[in-house]
């Protein structure tokens, strides 16, 4: 009697970008109040009386404007495992999901904590660099050297968990995971 164990482990893993994401507010801010304070004049020079019936449309229309430059800023990307296949995903704005790779445990070379000296350290011929951490600082990112589902050598780093960890483990072949 066959007996498998399925593992199936999900993560969601926010990307913080607080410098580049207060400067992309404010912009967005200034450019919508520029934008208002524009048609405030514009339709009151273009349309004189009928001016007032325009215009809390046109501001309702600005304040959406920002409202959704303010939801789109937000980064996640979610690590999807199922039994030795892996899927990374980037999701923009809590709505739009785009796929980054795919690959198997079977196609990892490599794999350990990640820093910056392994960054230097890990200099080799690769079609694609991924960065997929969430604060892209923390002491418990790891790397992992792989051939994706397209044939491409890819080197990706990421900010796991310990059961994400744990289902790696399981995976990757012995001798291939750096402790």
């Amino acid at each position: 009697m066959n007996t498998y164990k399925d593992v199936f482990v999900e993560e969601l893993v926010v990307r913080h970008r607080p410098a580049f994401a207060a400067l992309m507010r404010i912009g967005a801010v200034l450019a919508g109040i520029f934008l208002i304070l524009a048609f405030y004049y514009l339709t009151g020079m273009v349309l004189g009386p009928y001016a007032s019936a325009v215009f809390p449309a046109l501001f309702a229309l600005v304040c959406i404007g920002v409202f959704m430059a303010f939801r789109y800023m937000r980064l996640e990307y979610e690590y999807s495992f199922y039994s030795g296949e892996v899927d990374i995903d980037r999701i923009l704005g809590k709505r739009k999901r785009t796929r980054v790779i795919s690959f198997s445990c079977s196609n990892v070379e490599l794999m350990g904590p990640y820093s910056p000296e392994s960054d230097s350290q890990l200099n080799g011929k690769f079609d694609r660099k991924l960065d997929v951490r969430g604060t892209g600082k923390g002491e418990k990112d790891w790397f992992i050297i792989c051939s994706g589902q397209d044939g491409g050598r890819y080197i990706i780093a990421f900010s796991p968990s310990e059961r994400l960890l744990d289902a790696f483990r399981q995976y990757v072949r012995r001798g291939k995971i750096r402790e």
